[in-house]
């Protein structure tokens, strides 16, 4: 099977009226796919643009891409994903590790900055998605996102059954 290369450009944004994402995905044929994500919660600048990244990493996985080349033009998150900066706060280190495993789908997976100059188009989209109040936008994918990607209150489970060395 020959592997699928996808480039994936995000922008995440929050305003007063909302939260939001922009997708574009450019196929290594020339195909392009442009999606616009609206939250249903409140999320900042930065966990808008983790959810953008959950979010393309999965739309991408769904079309068969399993090489993808990310282009963001949140620093912080780009610096965190590269490990140059460490995370703060649970939400953040949740959203990390989110990113961790979606990306464990793919068989290739970088991430690089894009300054906002060249990130225009999925910062329009993003924008658009976090201040549409009806989530109509023609020619595009358009989607509703509910609740968060991540579980901020995992909940781990003991297993208090008998094992060997109960008896000793």
């Amino acid at each position: 099977m020959h592997p699928s290369l996808g480039n994936l450009y995000i922008d995440g944004s929050s305003t007063k009226d909302g939260s939001g994402a922009g997708h574009i995905i450019e196929s290594s044929v020339g195909d392009r796919y442009e999606h616009a994500l609206k939250f249903m919660f409140k999320a900042s600048n930065n966990e808008a643009e983790y959810e953008a990244l959950i979010t393309g990493i999965e739309l991408c996985y769904t079309a068969g891409v399993d090489s993808v080349r990310a282009f963001s033009n949140s620093q912080l998150v780009v610096s965190q994903l590269d490990r140059e900066y460490e995370t703060k706060g649970d939400t953040m280190a949740t959203y990390f590790q989110r990113v961790r495993e979606a990306t464990r789908l793919l068989r290739h997976f970088t991430i690089t900055h894009n300054p906002q100059s060249e990130n225009c188009q999925a910062d329009t989209l993003s924008k658009l998605a976090s201040s549409s109040e009806d989530g109509k936008l023609k020619n595009i994918q358009w989607e509703t996102l509910m609740e968060r990607s991540i579980d901020p209150y995992e909940i781990l489970w003991l297993d208090r059954s008998s094992i060997w060395m109960d008896s000793i």
